[in-house]
């Protein structure tokens, strides 16, 4: 695992966990959007759950597209069952493909409403009554990102599908009568904006930045001609104009432009951040990946925070 940034963030919460300090800053979490590359992630949550880690340590959290589904399930205490429904999709994925659900969003939200197994049913009841301040960010008719209070919202699972539909791959999502689409193409991980709607005031503040996608700079040029093939095609289909496009285009140059934030920041600052992320050899590809790579993806994901906290 990649760790950008100053791991006193994670040392803090660690000993915290443990008893040996009290909580002293405001801590954000941000679960950033990854595709099927969420199993990492998932995987990450689970051993955070599994070693005390709750809303008495976190303050504001923010979930961007996977990342919604991944901490929704952290909140809702079934942290252990996310990697599961990251393996069924994975097997699902061609199926999906041939009905046209490219990203299997109908079928993501009635899995998640347990009509199609009953012990992947989100427990919407406990996100709703969450404690700390749960966001959900989402891209609006005007391209601009939108934080949704979880606690507030009336549809959950609408809400997460919303933040999943990633341009190309599915149909913009109707939530509260407004259409939303993935917030990856507004911003892939708002650490300003985050900060700012925490309105902490003077605190001291950590922010931990879990993500499923490995670092930009690992992508090869294979990758990135593919990925931007995609996207000119989608923008030449739909006649969208060329803000969008390139806020589409920009979505890995904002997260290096976010982990070189997070490298530039010392360990005694007022605000500090930590991103964790997937080396190349731990990473799957967001769309098309396989059942057997996604769970060892996550199960790398769960072990590489299990040997930094015996650390």
């Amino acid at each position: 695992m990649d760790l950008i940034g100053s791991k006193t963030v994670l040392d803090t919460l660690m000993r915290e966990c443990s008893g040996q300090e009290e909580k002293k800053r405001t801590r954000i979490i941000i679960a950033t959007p990854c595709g099927l590359g969420g199993a990492f992630q998932a995987g990450m949550l689970h051993a955070l759950h599994d070693r005390g880690v709750c809303e008495q340590h976190v303050d504001v959290s923010l979930g961007l597209s996977a990342g919604s589904w991944n901490l929704g399930a952290f909140w809702a205490g079934q942290a252990a069952l996310t990697a599961d429904v990251y393996v069924h999709l994975a097997g699902m994925s061609f199926s999906l493909m041939k009905q046209w659900d490219l990203l299997g969003l109908a079928y993501l939200k009635k899995l998640h409403r347990g009509e199609v197994h009953a012990e992947f049913k989100l427990h919407e009841h406990a996100i709703r009554d969450a404690k700390h301040l749960f966001l959900v960010g989402v891209t609006d008719s005007k391209r601009r990102l939108q934080m949704h209070d979880v606690s507030k919202t009336e549809n959950i699972v609408d809400l997460f599908a919303a933040s999943s539909a990633f341009p190309l791959f599915a149909l913009p999502q109707k939530v509260a009568g407004e259409w939303y689409t993935d917030p990856a193409s507004a911003h892939p991980c708002p650490i300003p904006s985050i900060v700012r709607k925490a309105n902490v005031g003077h605190n001291d503040i950590d922010v931990l930045i879990l993500g499923g996608r490995m670092h930009p700079r690992h992508f090869s040029v294979w990758e990135q001609w593919t990925y931007q093939s995609l996207m000119f095609t989608y923008a030449w289909l739909t006649w969208q104009h060329n803000a969008f496009l390139d806020g589409l285009l920009s979505i890995d140059q904002r997260m290096e432009r976010a982990f070189a934030m997070c490298e530039k920041v010392r360990s005694n600052s007022r605000v500090r951040l930590l991103a964790l992320v997937p080396s190349p050899d731990q990473s799957v590809i967001p769309f098309g990946a396989t059942a057997d790579a996604v769970l060892n993806s996550a199960q790398a994901g769960y072990r590489s925070i299990e040997e930094m906290w015996r650390v």
